[in-house]
């Protein structure tokens, strides 16, 4: 049966360097448009950073872990919002940690501008460059300002939920925090919470049910495409969702061990453009 809807997690899977697109990646959109499929990013990211600034191309953006979902035109056509109630419980079991509490464009958080900046100036070095590549200031440079640029410090638990929160964010960042008692507060509340992070490095938590396989199978019913017309690739713990699911999945071979076992395919790495590759010989080939 021929795919129809090609949905791509960003870091580790599709980009190949620096967490940058370029133009082969933007062709192969463009590929993919011309050849009357559909494609889409599935991203733990925010939704005002899931597009690459060098992508041009229209596509759907699953964000926050499928908590939000915008079309070709980036209007919001999904959109899943924490409950104020155990959002209010979090943050009060946990006065001491520096939850990044997320709308669909801004990020809200307890600890001041200091003190991020301090926590955030610690060495950094991305988990997906490729061996012997350095980490491109650059970059690092445009990452933070970025992120800066939409968070708001110092903010008391009442303005926190005032907003429409859609995810929580915790990067450890070899923090001292008591992750047993938050793994032990989400799993009594599991009913309503989820924690579904990249990697081992943070916690990303969502409504429960909220997940990048369930995102993916909304909007293909959305689109009218059958689940068996839908290929997911992915490398990263909030990736397994959508590799579970669907029969058609692929990890790149950089991608976590724990993650490759739930992929039904594994290609080639990353920064060999393995996964925008894979989709132009899938589109062309009619499979």
């Amino acid at each position: 049966m021929m795919i129809k809807l090609f949905v791509t997690d960003l870091d580790g899977t599709l980009l190949a360097k620096h967490h940058h697109a370029d133009e082969k990646i933007n062709q192969m959109i463009k590929t993919v448009n011309e050849n009357g499929c559909t494609f889409a990013f599935a991203t733990g990211r925010s939704a005002n950073r899931a597009t690459p600034d060098e992508i041009d191309q229209p596509l759907y953006h699953i964000c926050m872990n499928g908590a939000i979902i915008t079309d070709t035109e980036n209007q919001l056509i999904y959109q899943s919002l924490m409950d104020k109630d155990v959002l209010k419980e979090l943050l009060e079991t946990f006065p001491t940690i520096d939850f990044e509490c997320i709308t669909i464009n801004k990020s809200y958080r307890r600890s001041t501008k200091e003190e991020w900046m301090q926590q955030m100036s610690k060495p950094f070095k991305p988990k997906h460059l490729q061996p012997g590549e350095e980490v491109d200031e650059d970059w690092h440079k445009k990452f933070m300002m970025d992120i800066l640029e939409n968070n708001c410090f110092e903010q008391t638990i009442e303005e926190i939920l005032a907003q429409d929160i859609c995810k929580v964010n915790l990067h450890l960042h070899d923090k001292n925090y008591d992750t047993d008692a938050l793994d032990k507060f989400l799993e009594k509340h599991k009913d309503q919470l989820v924690n579904l992070p990249c990697d081992d490095g943070m916690y990303e938590i969502t409504c429960a049910g909220v997940d990048k396989g369930s995102a993916v199978a909304w909007l293909a019913n959305h689109l009218g495409i059958q689940e068996e017309q839908v290929a997911t690739y992915g490398d990263g713990g909030n990736d397994i969702p959508m590799l579970e699911r669907f029969e058609h999945s692929y990890a790149p071979v950089n991608g976590l061990d724990y993650v490759k076992k739930k992929a039904k395919h594994i290609l080639g790495p990353h920064y060999e453009y393995s996964v925008a590759n894979h989709i132009v010989e899938t589109v062309i080939n009619k499979k």
